[in-house]
């Protein structure tokens, strides 16, 4: 025969007040939960005992035979029937609840009630757990509300990824064409200065060409002539010595004075002559001017002494 253990019973709790201290003297930080009919909670199975009557399961009846439930048993052997209360198991502390997350769902970041983990900390329902007054169902209806003021979960549809992939594609290109516009106008203005450059080089050069061809006929002109008055000192040489040789004696002083006064005359116009030469250079700026007050100083000097030689002769 299969012993049956008896079944517990549930004891009901009295009602505690708003407020109310309990043990340890801390308060009742939410309101109380309406009250409802508590569940029975059955006991645990014997360890390698058969099964409770209550959860053992059926047989089906065989085929053409009726089904007969076995009356209950009277006598000792009947299980007594007690209630297992709240208040007979031990304190429960605030149950650990993960988030789930689905498939194409992303966990908001900073949440305010889940942490990095995944896991509902920072409710304000699990804060204030104090058992047996908490239970689950106002933890639901509480993480219900806030989710829905601040969902934890939020999804990415591939549309919308593709779309803002696309989009930011584009302003991509937008930007690139616009900079790479500004590049090619850019070079497009070096393109035309470099070819203006191009043409004021290509003038340039053609004006220096026309120019060399000019200076080179010029100076086969100067070479021929060159060459023509070589060749006609070459020929009148000989007759000019001999003229100047015959100048020379043409005319011959009368006395030893005379020729001294020829000389000191011929002297100083010659030092005139050199003393205008050198200020045209000064003018000119080919000579420079500490060398011009030298040699006008001698040169005046020279000249004074044949003035007074002249006077003196004459």
């Amino acid at each position: 025969s299969a012993v049956r253990a008896p079944v517990p019973q549930h004891r009901p709790l009295p009602a505690r007040s708003l407020g109310a201290p309990l043990r340890g003297g801390r308060q009742v930080a939410h309101p109380q939960p309406p009250r409802r009919p508590r569940r029975r909670l059955p006991l645990a199975p014997p360890q390698g005992g058969p099964l409770h009557p209550q959860r053992r399961p059926r047989r089906a009846p065989a085929p053409g035979r009726r089904h007969r439930p076995h009356p209950p048993r009277r006598g000792n052997l009947q299980p007594a029937r007690r209630h297992l209360a709240a208040r007979d198991l031990p304190a429960l502390p605030a149950p650990r609840l993960p988030l789930p997350h689905p498939r194409h769902a992303h966990q908001a970041p900073h949440h305010p009630l889940v942490d990095r983990s995944g896991l509902v900390a920072n409710a304000p329902y699990l804060r204030s757990w104090v058992f047996p007054s908490s239970n689950l169902l106002d933890l639901v209806r509480s993480l219900s509300h806030l989710f829905g003021l601040d969902p934890p979960l939020f999804t990415r549809s591939v549309r919308n990824a593709i779309s803002k992939l696309v989009d930011t594609a584009y302003a991509d290109a937008a930007a690139l064409r616009t900079a790479r516009e500004a590049e090619v106008d850019s070079l497009f203005a070096v393109q035309a200065e470099l070819r203006g450059r191009g043409e004021a080089v290509n003038d340039g050069v053609r004006r220096i060409t026309e120019e060399k061809e000019t200076l080179e006929r010029r100076l086969q002109d100067v070479v021929m002539a060159t060459d023509v008055i070589e060749a006609w000192v070459a020929e009148n040489r000989k007759g000019a010595a001999d003229d100047a040789t015959e100048a020379e004696g043409a005319i011959q002083p009368a006395d030893v004075l005379s020729r001294q006064m020829l000389e000191c005359t011929a002297t100083d116009l010659a030092l005139e002559d050199t003393i205008y030469a050198l200020d045209k250079a000064v003018q000119e700026g080919s000579v420079p001017f500490d060398g011009y007050l030298r040699s006008v100083r001698a040169l005046a000097r020279e000249q004074f002494f044949q003035r007074v030689l002249c006077t003196k002769v004459n």
